[in-house]
């Protein structure tokens, strides 16, 4: 049982640390979904300590999942000395850069996977977050309609249903 001294002394314990609990932190939504043939933006936002630091860069890679192992594929990078450089891939040409999101142009089915943007900061250091994109996309045929839903393109599984 508590007594008021214990659970004063609790109250304290709390309170004192509390500060060291907020830590800076890397905030992406863990899953976002796009459609063929539309844009789409991945978010990527820090969310800032009790000691304020500096972003010194941004970037943005997929994770790609094809093959034995996984390795991340550089997508684009902004560091504020240098400016921005967008890495040779896939995506070369249908990405940009929103502040710390990533904008991916006339979204495509081969699109879809896991996205990890990367806060460099200092004196702090870099924090990660991981968002998996899944691209939604139509296909008419006659009367019909089917739907297909990617989640993750290194198994290749394609999720078809008649609406």
């Amino acid at each position: 049982m508590c007594n008021g001294r214990s659970h004063l002394l609790v109250q304290l314990i709390y309170i004192t640390f509390f500060p060291v609990f907020v830590a800076q932190r890397v905030e992406v939504s863990p899953e976002v979904t796009g459609y063929l043939g539309h844009d789409v933006t991945l978010s990527c936002q820090l969310i800032q300590g009790p000691n304020h630091t500096n972003v010194t860069q941004v970037q943005w890679a997929l994770q790609d999942e094809g093959g034995t192992g996984k390795k991340k594929v550089t997508l684009i990078v902004f560091n504020t000395m240098f400016g921005m450089n967008i890495s040779e891939s896939p995506l070369k040409e249908r990405v940009a850069f929103d502040k710390h999101s990533l904008v991916i142009k006339a979204l495509e089915m081969k699109d879809a996977g896991s996205y990890t943007c990367s806060i460099s900061t200092f004196p702090s250091g870099t924090f990660e977050g991981t968002t998996k994109l899944v691209v939604e996309g139509k296909t008419v045929t006659g009367s019909i309609v089917f739907v297909a839903k990617i989640h993750h393109k290194g198994r290749k599984s394609i999720l078809w249903s008649r609406l």
